[in-house]
C-alpha cells in the first residue's frame, strides 16, 4: 500500500506575485500569528507563513510595516479563535463539538447567529447541490478516517470499511434532516416560519387558498423590490427579517426562510447519532473573514493569502500587475494545467483527489466521499476549481461539482455567480464560460 498527503498549497498553486514569489513548502509552527515567521522581504512586502486548522497559511500582504504586524496579530487570533470557539468538532471548547453533543435531544441546541448563518448558507448550498455537498458526514468521514492514514503510519494495516459498514454509517448522515429554527428576540418565530407554516396548512389570503396565491405571486415573478404581491410581502417581511436575493419565488424554492435581522435566536436539533463536519468549508470561512480584517487595514493595499488549498487576492500589488495563481496537474502535482490572472478580491478553492488518499489492494480511496454511496467519489474528474466572491462558496462548491461532474456542476456554479474548472480522469480540461476570462492553459 501507499500512502499520500497533499496539504500544503504548493503542492498544487504557484503563486502569487513576481518578484515575491511564496514558495516555501514550511514554515515555523506556532499559534496564531507566528509573528516571528513574518519578515519584510522587499520595501513594503511582507510575507509570513505559518500553521494553523491543520495545514499551512502563507501570506504576502503590501503595506506599512506597523499596520502589517497588527493584521499578522489579529489574524492569527481569528484562526485560533474560529477552530476553538466555532467549527472544531474534535475541541470540546467549539461550538460544533457542542451541537454534536445535542443531538437527538428534544430541545436542541441553542447557537450563536454567526453559526446560525454559516449553517444556513451550508444546508442552502447541500439543497441546491441535491445533498452532493453535505456538512453531516462526520460519522462517515471518521469511519474511513483516510486523513489519519494519509499522513502516515502502518499503511498495510488501513481496515477498508465493509459495505455493512457503511450502510449503516450513512443511517446516521443526511443534511435533509437537519433542522434550524429562527426565532426573533420576542420568541416569536419570524415572518419566514410563518410563511411556511401558513404554506403547509394550506391556509388562506384574500379568500383564496394561501398556496394558489402565492404560487400565482411567484409564477408572475415578482421581486420583493416591486410589484403588488412583492410589495405586500416585503411589509411582512422587514418584521422578522428579509429574503436575500432574485425574485422572491427564488428565495422560496430555496427555502430560506429564515429572515436576515439582527439579535434573533437559532436553535438546531439533530438527530441522534449525526455528527456535523465543516471541515469541507472552515478554511473558506476564516479567509473571508480575513478579507474583513484586511477590509479594516488602511495600511494595506493589496495582499494573497494561501490556506491549504484555499486562496483569498485582495487589493493589488505595489507595481500594479495582476495576482496569478496555478491550477495544479492531477497527474503531476510538481506542475501545474494552467494559470489564472486575476485583479482585486477572489476567492479561489480546489477540490482534487491527488489532495489526501490511500492506495490499498491496488484501489485508491481518497477523502472525497460520496454522500449518495458512502464511497470516495467515483465522477470522472480529478480536480476541480472554483472561482468566486466568498470563502464559504468557493470552498463548498468546490466539493459540491467535484461530485456532480461538469454538466450539473456548472449549473450550480452559476446559480451562484461563481466560475469553475474541471480537469477530467482524462486530462481534458472543461470550464465554464466566465472561467475563460481568467485561465490561460499551459
Amino acid at each position: 500500500m501507499k500512502f499520500f498527503f497533499r496539504m500544503v498549497l504548493l503542492a498544487w498553486m504557484l503563486v502569487f506575485c513576481s518578484g515575491c514569489g511564496l514558495r516555501e513548502e514550511g514554515g515555523k509552527a506556532g499559534g496564531g500569528g507566528g509573528q516571528e515567521a513574518a519578515g519584510e522581504t522587499a520595501d513594503g512586502v511582507w510575507q509570513q507563513v505559518d500553521t494553523a486548522m491543520g495545514t499551512v497559511v502563507q501570506q504576502t500582504v503590501y503595506g506599512s510595516g506597523e499596520e502589517v504586524r497588527e493584521y499578522f496579530d489579529r489574524a492569527g487570533i481569528l484562526l485560533e479563535n474560529l477552530e476553538q470557539d466555532q467549527i472544531s468538532w474534535r475541541l470540546e471548547t467549539s461550538e460544533v463539538f457542542r451541537i454534536n453533543q445535542c443531538a437527538g435531544r428534544d430541545e436542541g441546541c441553542r447557537i450563536s447567529e454567526d453559526m446560525g448563518r454559516l449553517l444556513q448558507a451550508c444546508l442552502q448550498l447541500s439543497r441546491k447541490s441535491e445533498g452532493a455537498f453535505d456538512i453531516t458526514l462526520g460519522p462517515l468521514v471518521r469511519l474511513w478516517n483516510i486523513d489519519k492514514w494519509a499522513v502516515g503510519g502502518n499503511g498495510d494495516d488501513f481496515p477498508v470499511p465493509s459495505g455493512d459498514e457503511i450502510r449503516k454509517t450513512l443511517e446516521l448522515c443526511g443534511s435533509g434532516r437537519v433542522r434550524l429554527e429562527v426565532r426573533n428576540p420576542e420568541g416569536e418565530a419570524s415572518f419566514g416560519e410563518v410563511l411556511e407554516e401558513r404554506i403547509s396548512e394550506g391556509d388562506s389570503l384574500e379568500g383564496g387558498s394561501f398556496g394558489k396565491a402565492l404560487e400565482e405571486g411567484i409564477s408572475e415573478g415578482d421581486s420583493l423590490e416591486g410589484g403588488s404581491f412583492g410589495e405586500a410581502l416585503e411589509e411582512r417581511i422587514s418584521e422578522g427579517g428579509s429574503l436575500e436575493g432574485g425574485s422572491f419565488g427564488e428565495a422560496l424554492e430555496e427555502g430560506d426562510f429564515s429572515g436576515r435581522g439582527s439579535g434573533q435566536e437559532f436553535r438546531i436539533w439533530l438527530p441522534d447519532g449525526m455528527q456535523l463536519d465543516l471541515g469541507a468549508v472552515g478554511k473558506g470561512v476564516a479567509l473571508s473573514r480575513f478579507c474583513d480584517l484586511l477590509k479594516g487595514e488602511n495600511g494595506i493595499t493589496g495582499a494573497v493569502v494561501s490556506l491549504g488549498g484555499s486562496i483569498l487576492t485582495y487589493g493589488e500589488k505595489a507595481d500594479g500587475t495582476p495576482w496569478k495563481v496555478g491550477i495544479v496537474d492531477p497527474f503531476d502535482t510538481s506542475s501545474n494545467v494552467g494559470v489564472l490572472t486575476l485583479e482585486g478580491q477572489w476567492f479561489i478553492s480546489t477540490s482534487g483527489d491527488y489532495e489526501r488518499y490511500v492506495e490499498a489492494g491496488g484501489v485508491r480511496y481518497h477523502h472525497i466521499l460520496d454522500p449518495a454511496t458512502g464511497y470516495p467519489a467515483e465522477c470522472g474528474v480529478r480536480g476541480v476549481t472554483i472561482l468566486a466572491g466568498d470563502g464559504l462558496l468557493s470552498d463548498g462548491l468546490s466539493t459540491a461539482c467535484f461530485l456532480l461532474g461538469p454538466d450539473r456542476g456548472m449549473t450550480l456554479a452559476g446559480e451562484y455567480g461563481a466560475e469553475v474548472l474541471f480537469v477530467m480522469e482524462d486530462g481534458e480540461i472543461v470550464m465554464s464560460e466566465g472561467m475563460k476570462e481568467y485561465f490561460q492553459e499551459r
